[in-house]
């Protein structure tokens, strides 16, 4: 890709800046009341001391949340995130799903889309595998890994391959890491990637779908 790529900046972050804006704004009208009449008696003093005490607090967690580092993409990878979900969103995708799994696959599909707009509240690992081969001879199998959280964003894909002669051996095919703060990795073709994962849907497959937040409200 050419140096004057556009770099896209998607913030990684579940919180919403206007809250803790205008939480500053209040508190900082209340700070001012309370200066102004901290000279009447000992309970405005004592609440002034309580009031900035809390707006420090509130400083500090703007000030960690400004710290907070971003997701950084190029162009390039903005198109692959596009062409993922427009794949990924075909019939074949949802066969044999539950409703759950469905919606939580639609959700990623949409995630995709937005980028880089981040969607907030996402920490979802859908993997669709096939096999191909027989049980007696040569057999290979192969995953493709789509997942997205607010500390790493993964597309890959791996697999097994299986000799009667030599045994089983591990296999990594395309890799594509992305990271908070602009780090990214980026092993194999794109294309590739992507003409396995249609070879998977259109072949037998099975699909595992893992949603880190229904897990822990279940749980909750």
């Amino acid at each position: 890709m050419s140096g004057s790529a556009m770099r896209l900046i998607c913030r990684g972050t579940n919180r919403c800046s206007s809250t803790s804006t205008n939480a500053s704004c209040n508190l900082s009208a209340v700070i001012w009341l309370v200066r102004f009449h901290r000279r009447e008696d000992g309970v405005a003093a004592e609440l002034f001391q309580r009031v900035t005490s809390v707006a420090d607090a509130e400083d500090l967690e703007e000030d960690q949340e400004d710290e907070e580092e971003n997701y950084e993409f190029e162009e390039e990878d903005v198109f692959f995130f596009a062409e993922v979900a427009r794949v990924l969103d075909r019939p074949a995708t949802f066969e044999g799903l539950s409703p759950e799994d469905t919606r939580t696959v639609k959700k990623v599909i949409e995630a995709l889309k937005r980028l880089p707009e981040w969607t907030p509240n996402i920490d979802i690992r859908i993997e669709i595998a096939h096999r191909a081969g027989d049980n007696a001879g040569f057999s290979e199998s192969c995953a493709c890994v789509i997942a997205l959280s607010a500390e790493q964003i993964e597309i890959s894909a791996g697999g097994i391959q299986y000799d009667p002669a030599v045994g089983s051996d591990s296999i990594s095919h395309e890799s594509f890491e992305w990271f908070p703060g602009g780090a990214c990795e980026r092993n194999g073709n794109a294309d590739t990637w992507l003409e396995r994962l249609v070879y998977a849907l259109d072949s037998e497959h099975s699909t595992d779908v893992t949603d880190a937040f229904a897990e822990d409200d279940q749980t909750g």
